[in-house]
């Protein structure tokens, strides 16, 4: 068993969720998922997402937003559904990768502000990467280095592994360095340095699964969350990828 503590991102079964959603969350369960990370609701009420996964024994670990969803006229409203589910961790999926120093410096203040609004909410805020913050604006640090060192330390960070890898940073490494900035791990495989395809763990190479889980836990990360963006099966592959996380 690589690791027996492992949630979804709903996002790699929105097909599936969108058409039965009730009927998704529960084969979740029975692939020994423990977990979800919520991208949108489908037709369930925050209510309704929450009293499923009550009786499924699914913890909603965190819940992707876009920063529409922190704007000042929609806050509010975010909270109130975070607060339903019983979500206490709220993930900005997603900023326009920044292309200038000053364009980092604006991304922080943002990051700093949502996380400044979220926290006097009880609710902490990450922030999710792709491989466009891996790129390097001085040759010497990434984006993503650059935005962790530059927010305060209330913005933590969901490293997304596959994301990372193949846009040439090292997940064990920035783990290790971002400790007590990094609380959720996204194991995502990727078929090659060449091919920007997402797949299950077992058909590419771009993350090695074991190394990455192994070095979280010995810093005491032990959120993991299985993200696939696309697959031919959304349902297959979320086994698949169950499985050998279980190494049945």
């Amino acid at each position: 068993m690589i690791t027996g503590k492992f949630g979804i991102q709903m996002f790699s079964l929105r097909n599936n969720f969108e058409a039965k959603a009730q009927k998704t969350l529960e084969t979740v369960a029975k692939m020994s998922y423990k977990g979800v990370e919520a991208a949108g609701l489908g037709c369930l009420s925050p209510d309704e997402y929450r009293a499923i996964c009550d009786g499924l024994r699914l913890e909603i670990y965190s819940a992707h937003l876009g920063e529409n969803d922190l704007t000042d006229k929609k806050f509010d409203e975010t909270v109130k559904m975070l607060n339903a589910l019983g979500c206490k961790r709220a993930v900005l999926a997603w900023i326009k990768t920044p292309d200038s120093f000053d364009g980092v410096t604006d991304a922080c203040n943002r990051l700093n502000k949502y996380a400044e609004m979220l926290d006097r909410e009880g609710i902490e805020f990450h922030f999710h990467n792709h491989d466009g913050e891996m790129k390097m604006l001085d040759g010497k640090k990434s984006i993503l280095e650059q935005l962790i060192e530059g927010t305060s330390n209330n913005v933590y960070f969901e490293l997304d592994t596959g994301w990372c890898n193949f846009g040439g940073g090292d997940s064990c490494d920035i783990i290790s360095r971002y400790a007590n900035r990094i609380k959720l791990i996204h194991l995502k495989q990727i078929k090659s340095q060449n091919e920007r395809i997402t797949t299950e763990f077992e058909n590419g190479n771009v993350i090695d699964v074991k190394q990455i889980v192994a070095t979280c836990k010995k810093i005491g990360i032990d959120h993991f969350i299985v993200e696939q963006d696309n697959s031919d099966n959304e349902m297959i592959s979320a086994k698949m990828n169950a499985d050998y996380l279980l190494q049945k």
